[in-house]
Formats: structure tokens, sequence, C-alpha cells
């Protein structure tokens, strides 16, 4: 893991139309939300902090929760399981990445320990087979001495195939905090 662990998990809202417009036709995209985004009336800036469920949001919940262990115990095996092999990201730097680099920062290495990784604010949206998770993300880490935390905005996308749902993409937005 490097320092670049904050801008790991990501995706851009556009491939996630593609996905899920691949996945059940754009007829049906429209009325499949479960839990759709505000309306363009309302407070963009004012979502709820606790997550919006429905029975059909279930499981990605749950693997929201998995991913969330993994990262904060470092745990690769889970990774390489719920990360699909044509995963993409980009990074709050812009950066594009694949899942070999996104695990590979997350891996244990001599001198970096994370402290802390937690996601809250999280909104599921199912499109047939696909699910656009957006929530934010508090990650603390230590590299040596030094201590870094960030707070992000992600939007992670996952893909329903052969009855397993797997990450395809995250984008990730850092937020800047006044106590960093």
């Amino acid at each position: 893991m490097n320092l670049n662990v904050s801008s790991s998990f990501i995706l851009l809202s556009h491939a996630a139309a593609r996905i899920a417009t691949h996945a059940i036709g754009e007829k049906h995209l429209r009325s499949a939300a479960v839990s759709p985004f505000p309306s363009p009336s309302s407070a963009w800036g004012s979502f709820p902090s606790r997550p919006r469920r429905s029975p059909a949001a279930k499981p990605t919940f749950g693997l929201e929760s998995q991913y969330e262990s993994s990262v904060r115990q470092q745990d690769v095996a889970t990774l390489e399981r719920l990360i699909a092999n044509d995963f993409v990201a980009t990074s709050s730097r812009g950066e594009l990445r694949d899942k070999a680099t996104e695990i590979a920062d997350i891996a244990p290495a001599p001198g970096i320990e994370v402290r802390g990784f937690e996601l809250d604010d999280i909104s599921v949206r199912l499109f047939g087979d696909a699910a656009i998770v957006t929530g934010r993300a508090k990650l603390d880490v230590r590299i040596g001495a030094r201590a870094s935390s960030s707070v992000s905005r992600y939007t992670r996308i996952y893909a329903r195939r052969e009855e397993n749902w797997r990450i395809v993409g995250q984008q990730l937005t850092r937020i800047e905090t006044s106590n960093q």
C-alpha cells in the first residue's frame, strides 16, 4: 500500500450507465432504480447519513461491508474475490487503475498500517444485474512515523456475473477537511 491508498476506491457514473444499459437495456433503466437520487429540485448536498435499504439491495450492502472489512484488515484474498478481473477505477488524482494496482495498494507492506477504514452515507441503486453504490469513505493510515487520513466520496459499480456480484469500477473524490 502507498500514499495513494485513499485514491483507490473509485468509478465514473458514465461507465455505470453503460454497464446498466448493457445489463438490462436502456428502456428499463429509468424504472429499475430501488433508491433513486433526490430529484433536481432537492438540495443535492443534503443526503441522509444513514443507508437507504431495500430487500433487493441487501446483497450489495453486505458486499460493501465485506469490502470495508477487507480494506481495514488488508485482506487481499477477500479483495481478489470481490473485485472483477476487468475492474477499472479513476483515482481522486485522475489516475486510471486496474485490479492489480488496487490490491497492491491495499496489501500489507512493511511500515504501513491501516488504522481505520469506514464507509457511511451509503446508497444503493439497482439496475437489474448492475448496482451503483455511493457513499463516504474515511481512511486512516500510518506510514512509518507519519499518520495520514482522508475523507472521500465514492461511487462503486457492481455487476452480477454467474450469480456473484463483483466490483467492476470505482470513482473517488477527495473531500478537503479542515483538520487535515
